[in-house]
Formats: C-alpha cells, sequence, structure tokens
C-alpha cells in the first residue's frame, strides 16, 4: 500500500462526511472514525516491519531491548491518544480530547519514571 491509497481512502471518507452531514445523517460521524480505523489496519504491516528494523538495529548497536522498549511503548501511547484526540475533537468534543491528550502524557511519563529514577540513582552512586 502507498501513500497514495492512504490518502485517496482518506478523501473519500472526507468526501462521504461531507455528504452525509449535508443529507442530517447520524453516520456522519461514524464514517470518519471507521475509516481511520480502517486506514490503520491497511498499515499494521509497516508498523510491524518498522518494529523489527529497530529491534536488528538496537541488536546490533549492543543496546539492550529493555531500554528501547519504553521508548517504544511511548510513542504508541503518543500516537494512539492523538488518534483518539483527534476524533474528539472532530465530533466537537475539544475538552474531551484534551483531556485524552493529557492522559497520554502522563501515561508517557510514568512509564519514563523508573528510567529517570534509575539514572538519578546510578549517578548519586558514580564516584566523581
Amino acid at each position: 500500500m502507498s501513500i497514495l491509497t492512504v490518502v485517496g481512502m482518506v478523501f473519500v471518507a472526507f468526501l462521504g462526511t461531507v455528504f452525509l452531514r449535508n443529507c442530517s445523517s447520524p453516520f456522519a460521524t461514524l464514517l470518519p472514525v471507521v475509516a481511520a480505523i480502517v486506514v490503520l489496519g491497511m498499515i499494521l504491516p509497516r508498523i510491524k516491519e518498522i518494529l523489527e528494523g529497530v529491534s536488528t538495529l538496537s541488536q546490533g548497536v549492543g543496546v539492550d531491548a529493555s531500554v528501547l522498549s519504553p521508548v517504544l511503548r511511548g510513542i504508541g501511547i503518543l500516537l494512539i491518544t492523538r488518534f483518539a484526540s483527534g476524533v474528539c475533537s472532530d465530533n466537537g468534543q475539544k475538552a474531551l480530547g484534551e483531556t485524552v491528550e493529557y492522559c497520554g502524557q502522563i501515561f508517557v511519563v510514568s512509564l519514563a519514571l523508573p528510567m529517570i529514577l534509575d539514572l538519578v540513582q546510578k549517578i548519586m552512586e558514580a564516584d566523581i
């Protein structure tokens, strides 16, 4: 699948949404969500390729997977919360969308906290 396929599908979903809104259809809010889920489902193989490439790269460089895992999980959390926030904002729920973004940021900080504490502990134990 190419980016042109993605853009084409999104454009068709956009036009369909505009048409359904003009017809006052209740499906006007559902169509963009379904289209986004379908497009994201279609790019899952690309995400798998990226994760495998990062894993191979980390093994080649000698970086422990336990260090890389929280970073990748954090990126995943931020992407998911951005998607959810966009859906909320597009449907007139801006405050709810911002709440989702704040929650995602809190999850990322809580994910990074053990690494930060470990780093501080190692700095304090080092003889400088």
